[in-house]
Order: structure tokens, then C-alpha cells, then sequence
């Protein structure tokens, strides 16, 4: 598990890799079926009202690999079950913290020569917990 030296790089820098530290397995499955969902909204272009579908981010709410393979809700967290990670988080943030699959994004990114011309925005950053505040803000009016 990491250390003081972690926690600094995380400090200072804002973010660090966690290479090989979730199964490899769960994290293919999640994609594979994130490949497929994304694989049919290109294809027919209307998507489930339910999945949240973002074209400006090209994102849907997690829950929607439920319909492209993933098996279970329980499936979809399964990554956040890797022993110690609940201790790192709890360090980082400073107490209790809680994963909301509602609150939970599954998103394609493009390479900038392969994005869509259309529909989609090329974004230098993104900060995911405003993914979504848009919509949210034209339903409040």
C-alpha cells in the first residue's frame, strides 16, 4: 500500500498513476462493454433516455454497461472492492467517502484527429464532477 511518498506525489502534483493496482480482468470487462455501448449509440445514433448520453463529452451514466454485458451493479463497482483502497481514499480525502453509481461516468475520449466534427468539444481539462451540470442547469429553468 502506499506511503508518505505517495500521499506527497498526490499533495503536490494532484494526481498520480496506479499502475497494475486494479485487476486487469475487471477493468477489460468494463471495457469491453463501454465499447459496445458506445459501439451502439455510433451505430444508430438515439440512445436510452436512462443512459444520460452527453454528446458534447461523449459520456453515459455508468449504469448503462448493465445493458452491453456487465452483469450487476456490484459488477460495475467491482474495481473499488481492490483490497486497500478504501484506506487510500479515506486518507487522501480525509474521512469517509462514498462511490455514487448514479454520479458514476463512463466516457470515450478521442485522439483530436479522430474526434466527431460535430456534437462533440475537444477539451484541453475536465473536471468530472461537473460532468453532467449542464443538463442539470437547463432543467432547473
Amino acid at each position: 500500500m502506499p506511503g508518505e511518498e505517495f500521499h506527497a506525489t498526490v499533495q503536490d502534483e494532484g494526481v498520480v498513476l496506479l499502475r497494475n493496482f486494479f485487476a486487469g480482468d475487471v477493468l477489460t470487462r468494463l471495457r469491453e462493454a463501454a465499447s459496445r455501448c458506445f459501439g451502439a449509440i455510433e451505430s444508430c445514433g438515439r440512445v436510452s433516455e436512462h443512459y444520460r448520453f452527453t454528446p458534447q463529452a461523449n459520456s453515459v451514466l455508468l449504469a448503462a454497461l448493465l445493458d452491453f454485458g456487465i452483469e450487476s451493479e456490484a459488477a460495475l463497482m467491482a474495481p473499488l472492492a481492490r483490497d486497500g483502497l478504501n484506506e487510500l481514499f479515506t486518507g487522501l480525502v480525509g474521512g469517509r467517502w462514498r462511490c455514487r453509481l448514479g454520479n458514476s461516468w463512463a466516457r470515450k475520449k478521442f485522439a483530436p484527429r479522430n474526434a466527431p466534427r460535430a456534437g462533440y468539444r475537444i477539451q484541453d481539462w475536465h473536471q468530472d464532477g461537473a460532468l453532467g451540470a449542464q443538463k442539470a442547469e437547463a432543467q432547473k429553468r
